[in-house]
């Protein structure tokens, strides 16, 4: 089998992708070990070997002393030789046989074959591309063919050396790698390890940023008020947080010149009647017409018979789970309740103190304590800049411990966010899941996750971002936590 000795450093070959010089062909000839079977058109020089062979007695030589003899050998042999256009295919044939025996693919042949091979004009040097796939994987090999095989693609580009790769890198596009310090348990730890240690992260503003520049990725996000479906909820749009939390969907809307906006109480009309409610959200149904999302609240006489009090207080009403979708017309006029669990306001229409709900068939009460708080309780956002498209941004968080080596019981923490704008075919993707960083080894989890926090309360906030020639106002939270239970 022919095979390729060591070049020197103008030939150097690199495993992944490298450029390989030409050099002196009677330079080239002296770094390589031809196979016999190559010189059989010389018989006298294959016959004189052979003879030099069988006259030497058998002894017990060491490998360095052979390959010195089969050196000079191969030197005889190639003196012997004038033809250089002999050896220049030779050099040829051993060169596509190691590549060949490299990976067995013929593929891999087409990309590096002789009719493929490229001369850069400007150098006037032949540009190789040697692909080490022993440990690739094979989807990974077919779209550098494609790369290489693309009629955009210029050969005249590909760095030299290392500085110029280092300096197109640099020219990239790439995300800022940030630091902070983090404390490292001494437990979880060899004694060696210092006290202290730097964490590297990507700030998910950069992240956001990053997404909203590439129009691929921003043209397929969803940033409008929740959709109200009755099956096939696949979008974080279609659930309940996305409809009523403001930091994801519609807060206010206008209604015959009056603002309203989520968790108000209003009074609105079915029918001939007059009921009282709480708006929850404002949605869009399949057909993109607006809908009110209510929560109902029930007089004395709508109460199950066994409710019913004698005392009736006009003013008194029961919380309900019940929620009922309206249109923008039933909507009467907005009113003041106060939920007895809160402080008490200075003036008010109706008061709640007790929630209904059904539980094995039968109604039952509880205290207002115990109800659920709307997310506009416990969210206040700073109010959106007026002419400024506002763009709110859904996080899905996850977090996983993962064992770096084989046999190592040290786990290295992996934190990593999703953008709930995507819709569930590229949520599902691989490269759409954007890295926030490593936590080290033995380090505290809380002080990692520090800065991330502190990045969501801007975010939460708003703040300005220019997005090409354009500026946008950028709020958002944290929708969605996923995690192994501690």
């Amino acid at each position: 089998m022919s095979y390729i000795r060591r070049r020197t450093s103008n030939n150097t070959i690199f495993k992944n992708i490298g450029i390989r010089r030409r050099t002196n062909i009677s330079h080239s000839c002296q770094n390589f070990v031809p196979a016999s079977s190559r010189f059989n058109n010389n018989n006298s020089a294959s016959n004189t070997s052979k003879t030099n062979r069988t006259k030497k007695p058998f002894t017990d030589r060491s490998n360095l002393e052979i390959q010195k003899e089969r050196h000079v050998q191969n030197e005889e042999n190639m003196t012997q030789h004038n033809d250089y256009d002999f050896f220049e295919s030779e050099i040829q044939d051993i060169e596509e046989e190691s590549i060949i025996q490299i990976e067995d693919n013929t593929i891999i042949q087409d990309v590096v074959g002789e009719k493929n091979r490229v001369r850069d004009n400007n150098s006037n040097e032949d540009i190789g591309c040697i692909i080490e796939t022993r440990n690739s994987h094979v989807s990974q090999r077919i779209e550098l063919v494609k790369i290489l095989k693309h009629p955009e693609f210029k050969c005249n580009k590909v760095p030299n050396n290392l500085a110029s790769l280092k300096r197109y890198r640099n020219g990239l596009p790439l995300l800022p790698v940030k630091s902070h310090s983090v404390r490292i348990d001494s437990r979880q730890t060899p004694s060696t390890s210092n006290s202290r240690k730097d964490a590297y992260y990507f700030s998910i503003l950069d992240h956001i940023k990053t997404i909203l520049s590439n129009p691929s990725l921003k043209n397929n996000m969803y940033f409008g008020p929740g959709i109200e479906v009755s099956t096939n909820r696949t979008e974080f749009w279609h659930g309940t947080l996305w409809q009523e939390s403001p930091l994801f969907g519609c807060k206010k809307m206008t209604i015959n010149n009056i603002m309203f906006f989520t968790g108000e109480f209003i009074q609105y009309r079915i029918e001939s009647n007059t009921k009282i409610g709480r708006i929850l959200a404002f949605v869009t149904d399949k057909n993109n017409n607006t809908k009110i999302k209510v929560q109902q609240f029930l007089y004395n006489y709508e109460l199950p018979r066994n409710f019913h009090s004698a005392a009736r207080d006009s003013t008194k009403l029961r919380m309900t789970d019940w929620v009922i979708m309206i249109s923008e017309s039933r909507i009467i006029t907005r009113i003041s309740v106060w939920l007895k669990d809160n402080q008490e306001s200075s003036s008010y229409d109706y008061k709640v103190d007790e929630i209904l709900y059904k539980f094995n068939n039968r109604y039952m009460m509880r205290p207002i304590k115990f109800r659920h708080y709307h997310p506009s309780e416990y969210i206040k956002l700073h109010p959106s800049p007026l002419g400024i498209q506002t763009l709110k941004i859904f996080i899905d968080l996850y977090f996983d411990d993962f064992g770096t080596f084989r046999t190592s019981y040290y786990s290295l923490g992996g934190l990593y966010v999703q953008f709930g704008n995507f819709p569930l075919k590229l949520r599902q993707q691989l490269k759409n899941h954007f890295l926030i960083g490593l936590v080290p080894f033995g380090s505290n989890f809380e002080d990692f996750i520090r800065p991330f926090i502190n990045d969501l309360l801007i975010l939460q906030k708003g703040l300005f971002m220019k997005i090409g020639n354009e500026e946008y106002w950028i709020s958002g939270g944290l929708g969605v936590v996923t995690a192994d239970l501690p």
